[in-house]
This record gives C-alpha cells, structure tokens and sequence, in this order.
C-alpha cells in the first residue's frame, strides 16, 4: 500500500464490501475531489467497508488497494467518472477483472454503477456496459443505490438514477445538505501532494454558453464559511496546505475573508483560476501572502465581440484593468486558457490572440525596471467541445483542416514571444471526446474496439469519420 494519511478509521469487518474505482492511475484518482468524498460517504456507514481501485499503466489485473480483492469478490462495483476519456478505462478495467462486458452477460457478477459528472454529460455510450448510472450529485443518491442493490432489489424511483435495462428518463441529483466535499487522504503521490482539497462552491453563476459546469451543475450553491473553516481546522493534522476548489472561487461572498483567514493561520493555500472581472489589490495581496505565485485566468477568447456571443461577461477593459494589477503587484507567472474553434469564430478572431499576448507581454516589458525578472506566459489553448444541456450543445466542432491551420498558426507566432510558452490538447483527443459528448449505445461495439486494441484517438477518427459526421460531431 502507498505511504497515505487518513482522516477515516476503518473497519475491515464490515459486512457489505464495495468497489469505488477511480477507472485510471492512482496519481489521476486521488486528485479527484469527488472520488474521495463518495469514498468518506461510503465508508462512514456502519455496514459498509469500501475500498478503492484503479487502472494503474502496467494494465495488470486490478486489486482493491486496501486488501488486495479482485473485483469479482465485492458487493458491488461503483466507477466515478470525471473525464468522457475515461470510458475506455472502464471497458479495460472489465476485461482485466475479468467481467464480461456486456451487462446483460454478467448475471452471475456484482452489480457495475457509474456516476461523476462525465456520467451527468452523457451516460449514453455505456448503456450497453453498465447496469446504473447516477446522475447529478452523488452525496444521496449512492447510498440509496447501494442499500437496493445490496437488498438485492432494483434501484427504483431514486432522483437521478438511470437503469440500462430501462433506459429510464430521470432528472439529474441536486445536493442541498450540508455535506461539503474534501480530501479524506493525504498522499504525495498526486498531483496535489498532501494538499486538503475543499469545495467552497458548487456549479458557476455565469452561464457562459460552452460551460458544462454552469449547466449541469446548476444551481450555484455557495458553502458557509464557517463550516469550510471547521473542516480545515480539523484536517490539518494530516496535510500540510489546503487547495480552494470551485468553478468560481472569488464569486464567493466570503471568499477574502476565507483567505485573511487562512494567511492569519499561516496555512499555505491554492486554489483553481480567477474571475478577472473579480480581482482586486487586496484579493491579489492576500492570495500572494498564501504562497500563489502562478495564477490562471480563464479569458477563453481575445476578442470582446467574440465573448459576447458566448456570453463570456468580460470587456477587454477589465482583462487588461486586471493584468495591470498582476504587475504592480509583481506577479510573474500567468496562466492563460483560451478555446479555439468556438461557434461564430473566423480567423481574424484566431489572430487577435497573438496580439492579446503580445500586448500583456509589453504591459510587462514597460515595468521590467520594478520587476527585475520577467517570469513567463504560459497560453493553454483548447478545442471548443460541445457539451450537453448547455446553449453550444447543438453546434458542430470546427473540421480538421481548420482547427489544425489555427493552432499551427498560434505555435508559430506565439512560441517566438519570449518567455511565452503555449500548450495545446491533441485536437483527435478533442474529436474523441467530442464524440462521446454526443454519442450513445449503437456505437458501443466501436468504443470497445478501441479500448481493447488500444486504437489510437487520430487513427480512430480517420476510420470512423462518418460516424463523426452522423453525429455533428464534426
């Protein structure tokens, strides 16, 4: 077992034995905010033991963490899905289990569940895999699910819940308890090593028309400061800094005061990006006086008309109003995430964010007197990908050629900036999940294909571009 901290007391002995799989490494999982929180729910029954599993590279057969059981010796089985990529984890995670893929194959195996927000998007492409899914929040629904199952009857007539046999229509969970989502384990092992992760938010009030979150996660529902703050206190003892977690942490009433908070403690904190519309002096003081030194911003386009028309509420003047204070304030690494292939989108648009870096870097340039070193840009770019229930669900991905000829574009110009570094998703991993953000059960056969031959996103797409197109992926 990795070298963990706790904040749980198990006991082994508990009757009914559950299978929480994060369906990737243990590096991705226990990075994962939900899976540790359906992990604490389970876990504090008084009849359940849950213990966790993951799909490590070595693709092996996979054991529980905790004990060392296959698969097939639990209860039941419960994936936690956060990414549409990882749906091909889970056809492998079967196979190597041992499970027939096939739901309606499996009659002598435990019962497979699925839920995470991939789940909420679009459960479609695993109808033919997965006995339940849990759409929505999980806090109430998982343990509902599970006490049927484990009576050994069908889960029915629970919010949010989806039987494949059925193909039910059902309204997603939504969460109104006081329950509020954080790392139960502490591990280095992560990409947040040791870092106590608190959902201060949940969903995001701005409605930007591409926004997953903003839609599926609706309605914006904000955590009381002082039952965060108890959570902190409490869990200290097993991390040594703290990760504010949230689609949009400043739009928190109380989010300066969590953080005046936390700096008079001395406790070292994170948290995802800023709302640039939000920023001030004293947020920028008090977030620099927690240990941030980098900060990411979500501009998602450069263009001012272009936001407009993906309701991103954010005029050029505040981006740059914002920048501005970064730099007084010696800010030296920026963050920058902007979508390419966004519906309305031309070139011109595409152009206008070479010019929007080079801008920010002279706004740099003309202070760099004050600020002795100059730090760098990193510029994230990411395919526009239509996701469900939001405005944008019904438009198409820019086609291959174009969306090829504005990143090559990009690279080219930005990469000569100095201190300027971009990044950029595989436009096929975009069209993959772009597909699954679409898909359903009639392309099950093609998706277990892949995952079992380990076909490649690019050489997938070309195969099967029709099926792309039948779709409107593409």
């Amino acid at each position: 077992m990795r070298k963990e901290k706790s904040l749980l007391l198990n006991n082994f002995r508990k009757k009914n034995k559950i299978l929480l799989v994060y369906p990737n490494t243990y590096y991705v999982g226990m990075s994962n905010l939900g899976f540790q929180t359906i992990y604490k729910i389970l876990n504090s029954r008084e009849d359940i033991f849950c213990e966790r599993a993951f799909l490590e590279d070595d693709f092996s057969k996979p054991k529980s963490l905790e004990n060392n059981r296959f698969a097939a010796e639990f209860d039941v089985i419960i994936f936690s899905i956060s990414f549409e990529i990882d749906f091909f984890n889970v056809i492998k995670f079967l196979k190597l289990s041992g499970f027939p893929l096939k739901r309606k194959e499996r009659a002598d195996f435990p019962p497979v569940i699925a839920g995470g927000i991939a789940i909420t998007l679009n459960y479609k492409p695993l109808l033919n895999i997965v006995d339940y899914f849990i759409t929505g929040d999980g806090e109430e629904s998982v343990c509902e699910t599970v006490n049927s199952l484990l009576k050994g009857e069908k889960p029915q007539n629970i919010t949010g819940v989806v039987s494949s046999e059925e193909n039910n229509v059902t309204s997603r969970a939504i969460y109104r308890g006081d329950i509020i989502c954080h790392s139960v384990i502490a591990t280095e092992n992560t990409e947040f090593s040791n870092t106590l992760l608190v959902e201060i938010a949940r969903g995001c009030p701005y409605k930007c028309n591409f926004c997953a979150v903003s839609y599926n996660c609706a309605p914006y529902r904000i955590h009381k400061t002082g039952k965060i703050k108890e959570i902190i206190e409490k869990s200290l003892p097993v991390f040594d800094k703290v990760g504010i977690v949230g689609a949009s942490v400043t739009s928190h009433p109380e989010f300066i005061d969590l953080c005046k908070w936390l700096n008079s403690k001395n406790i070292p904190f994170s948290i995802t990006s800023l709302r640039l519309d939000t920023v001030s002096d004293n947020l920028i003081e008090e977030l620099i006086k927690g240990g941030n030194n980098t900060f990411a911003v979500a501009v998602e386009s450069c263009s001012e008309d272009l936001r407009k028309r993906i309701n991103k509420r954010l005029s050029d003047s505040e981006i740059f109003d914002a920048m501005e204070k970064f730099i007084n304030h010696k800010v030296l690494n920026l963050k920058i995430y902007i979508i390419v292939g966004l519906p309305y989108e031309t070139f011109e648009h595409v152009e206008k964010i070479v010019t929007f870096v080079r801008r920010i870097k002279e706004m740099y340039l003309m202070k760099r007197k004050e600020l002795k070193n100059l730090g760098s840009i990193t510029v994230s770019v990411n395919p526009f990908i239509p996701k469900s229930n939001t405005p944008f669900f019904e438009f198409k991905m820019d086609n291959e050629e174009s969306l090829t000829n504005k990143i090559k574009f990009l690279l080219k110009h930005l990469n000569k900036i100095p201190n300027v570094k971009m990044v950029c998703e595989d436009i096929y991993r975009a069209y993959m999940q772009g597909l699954l953000s679409k898909g359903d059960e009639k392309i099950t056969n093609l998706f277990i294909e892949k995952a079992l031959n380990n076909i490649s996103h690019k050489r997938f797409f070309k195969k099967y571009y029709n099926v792309y197109e039948n779709y409107k992926v593409v």
